[in-house]
Parts: structure tokens; C-alpha cells; sequence
């Protein structure tokens, strides 16, 4: 649940997961194909370009769930990475879904084109809503089972980093606003305890907005200097 402690969370990473078979770059992990990594070798096509150009490094938290679920594994979000305050305490994790499809490059106005892309649309949408489930599943089930204490909580965000054109004539803000409607029921909730479980918050930004987040924010990097200022 979402009282889960940042010490348990932030060790439970760094022990378990903190490696160069976890650890990947933005660009490799927003990247359409870094499941196919030998694409370019094998056939001479060059790969797509990743959705968000950053060497930062965070977890691969698809890799991460293959790991944990060797047979019939679930979907997943793609990454998974910690922040800092202002008072350099780890106190935020992020569980990051990046997903191209959006924005469409060439608008048509007929009735049938509007059909095909909202049913495009809705499948992108139910995507991402069965991942911030099955995510959130993998999170608390099988990676902090064993956290106890709950005295120091730490904060839980589903991000969606969507692409964007970068052009007014493109409704950006409209599109933000429609998948984070679709996400609305994962926000924060209390089970019949009145145990805390889902997200502090959904968020959902542009490929642009996103790498203002990553300057305006100390993404966690791997390994950790003790101590962890948790």
C-alpha cells in the first residue's frame, strides 16, 4: 500500500534492482524499440526515435516484472525512478508509462477517419489503464511485501509521458486532460481499513513537459552514497 516506507523502497531498489541489467537510459527506455534491440543490425532499419531524448537513468520496470513473473508476466509501466526535495530526501517514487500514438500528423475531417482514431485512442487509453493497474499490483504484492514499518510513508505518482507535436494547431492540453480523465479511478483511495492504496496523483505530460520535469526535479541515481537521506 502506499504507506510503505521510503527506506524499505528505496534499499528493495538499490539491492535488488540497481544494475546494468536494470538500469537504462530515458532515451532507451522511452524508445518504441528497445525491445528489439538487434532491429537495426538484423535488417538495416535504422530504430524509431525514443520519445524522450535523456541519458538520465532509471530502473526498466518492464524488465523488472519479467524478472518477477518468468511465466505469463503482466503489462507493466516502462520505468520506475525515485526524486529528491529540496532538502535532498528521497520522498517520491514514479512508476512512468510512455506511450507514442497520440498525435496525429495528418488530421483528416471525415466521419470514418474520426471513428478509427477514437478507436485507436480508446486502445492506447485501456493500455495504459490496465498497466497503472497491474503495475501497482507488482509494486506492493511482489516487491515490498516485507516492508513492516510505516513510519516514514513516501509518496506513489503514475506518470504518462505522451508524445506531442510541439504545434499550437495540435490540442495538447486537450489530449493531457483526456487521459488523465481515463486514469481518474487510480488516484488515492482508502480500502474498508482505511488503508491508503493507488496513487497520490496521476500525471500526465507532453514529451516536452516531461524533460522540463526532469531539470526541475534530482532524479535518484544509481549506486547511492550513504547515507540515503530517507
Amino acid at each position: 500500500m502506499i504507506a510503505m516506507t521510503t527506506k524499505c523502497i528505496v534499499e528493495h531498489l538499490e539491492e535488488n534492482w540497481a544494475n546494468e541489467n536494470y538500469l537504462a537510459p530515458i532515451s532507451v527506455i522511452s524508445s518504441p524499440d528497445r525491445d528489439s534491440a538487434e532491429i537495426e543490425e538484423s535488417t538495416g532499419t535504422a530504430p524509431a526515435l525514443p520519445l524522450v531524448d535523456s541519458e538520465i537513468r532509471i530502473l526498466d520496470f518492464d524488465k523488472i516484472t519479467r524478472a518477477l513473473y518468468p511465466k505469463d508476466h503482466p503489462t507493466s509501466a516502462d520505468g520506475i525512478f525515485l526524486t529528491r526535495n529540496s532538502k535532498g530526501k528521497i520522498n517520491k517514487l514514479y512508476l512512468v508509462e510512455f506511450k507514442g500514438g497520440f498525435f496525429n500528423k495528418t488530421p483528416k475531417e471525415t466521419a470514418e477517419y474520426k471513428k478509427r482514431r477514437k478507436s485507436e485512442t480508446d486502445q492506447l487509453l485501456d493500455s495504459i489503464k490496465s498497466k497503472a493497474v497491474h503495475s501497482y499490483v507488482t509494486l506492493e504484492k511482489q516487491m515490498l511485501t516485507r516492508c513492516a514499518d510505516s513510519s516514514h510513508r513516501i509518496n506513489l505518482y503514475f506518470m504518462v509521458v505522451i508524445d506531442s507535436s510541439g504545434d499550437d494547431a495540435y490540442n495538447e492540453s486537450g489530449t493531457v486532460d483526456s487521459v488523465k480523465s481515463a486514469l481518474k479511478h487510480f488516484n488515492l483511495k482508502k480500502d474498508g481499513e482505511g488503508n491508503d492504496y493507488y496513487y497520490n496523483e496521476i500525471m500526465v505530460k507532453t514529451a516536452n513537459s516531461f524533460k522540463k520535469f526532469l531539470k526541475a526535479n534530482e532524479i535518484v541515481q544509481y549506486p547511492l552514497e550513504p547515507p540515503h537521506n530517507l
